[in-house]
């Protein structure tokens, strides 16, 4: 797969969800990564371009989510318990 923004091939392609069920962890390239949270913070907030690259501009783009409404809407369903769930903990 080529990224768009800088035409590099990334060597990794999405996990397959059959039998997801009985997986024990939730990605190849890091098996301690068991909860669903903490693998998505890996291609968002990592230095990676390939991936998504946010961690030079997560504050950013924290700002800019959290200014949507929709986005605040999701975020508080998603995170109930969270009394900010734009906070970042990167």
């Amino acid at each position: 797969m080529r990224h768009l923004l800088d035409r590099k091939m990334h060597p990794r392609g999405s996990m397959s969800l059959v039998n997801i069920a009985w997986a024990s962890t939730l990605t190849w390239g890091n098996p301690t990564l068991k909860r669903l949270e903490e693998q998505a913070k890996v291609p968002l907030f990592g230095t990676n371009l390939v991936e998504l690259g946010l961690k030079p501009g997560a504050a950013a783009f924290l700002k800019l989510a959290s200014g949507d409404a929709r986005y605040k809407q999701l975020f508080r369903r998603a995170f109930p318990k969270n009394a900010d769930p734009f906070k970042s903990k990167i």
